[in-house]
């Protein structure tokens, strides 16, 4: 009995082990999923911009020496031109949003006169030096699509003068204004490290006194003009961030 018993055992081990030699192998474990991190816009970032900016200007005299009335007035006159410069700052994103600091500063060949209207050959002229910008950044960001908008203070460096047909009959006044701007633009991540972006920005300067001392036409006559100005800037630039998405 003894041996029928080994004998079974032995016949099921055997058969078993023939059963598993039949079974197909073990699939191995699949990898998991590789997910690629998203862009992030945290960092410090420099770069360059160039445009073009147009500035009405508004005179409104407020002094005049030898007696005369108050009568020049001039209509508003708009310097125009080329502008560009750079740019750098910081942003700092939290989930979808982003804030941040941006200063920038803009060389300009703006220019141009307006005439008066009791006196149409004088002429009221500008040419605009640079701007320059320092404000607060914010956004709304879809990966590496970036909407914000801006707001601060806002600076300019003017040379005034009035010309006589054409001719400078006064001393050129220097004048470095501080106001307010507002902007918005759209950026967009094209390299780990490297952005484009379009920028439209709004800048407003209040009156300002500005005196003037004629070299002719006639000599020695005293005047003061205020002058209101509001500036438009469209422009395009790159920026590279610091540090890695």
């Amino acid at each position: 009995m003894k041996k029928i018993l080994l004998a079974s055992v032995a016949a099921i081990g055997m058969s078993g082990t023939a059963l598993a030699a039949d079974l197909p192998a073990q699939m191995p474990a699949r990898a998991p999923a590789v997910v690629a991190p998203l862009f992030s816009w945290t960092g410090f970032y420099i770069g360059g911009h160039v445009g073009g900016g147009w500035a009405d200007k508004d005179w409104t005299q407020t002094f005049s020496s030898f007696g005369l009335a108050l009568d020049r007035n001039v209509t508003r006159a708009t310097a125009d031109g080329f502008l560009g410069g750079a740019q750098a700052g910081f942003n700092w994103q939290v989930n979808q949003w982003l804030f941040g600091v941006e200063g920038d500063w803009s060389w300009t060949d703006a220019k141009g006169c307006s005439g008066h209207v009791v006196f149409p050959a004088y002429a009221g002229c500008a040419d605009v030096n640079w701007y320059a910008t320092l404000a607060g950044r914010a956004g709304v960001a879809w990966d590496r699509a970036l909407f914000y908008a801006k707001g601060g203070v806002a600076f300019v460096d003017d040379d005034y003068f009035i010309t006589f047909n054409g001719v400078q009959t006064t001393n050129t006044t220097n004048t470095i204004r501080a106001g307010w701007m507002v902007g918005a633009g759209l950026e967009y991540a094209f390299a780990p490290n490297w952005s484009a972006k379009v920028e439209y920005d709004f800048l407003d300067f209040h009156d300002g006194g500005n005196p003037f001392t004629y070299t002719a036409n006639p000599v020695g006559l005293v005047e003061n003009w205020d002058i209101d100005q509001q500036v438009h800037v469209v422009k395009a630039g790159i920026n590279f961030r610091f540090g890695t998405p």
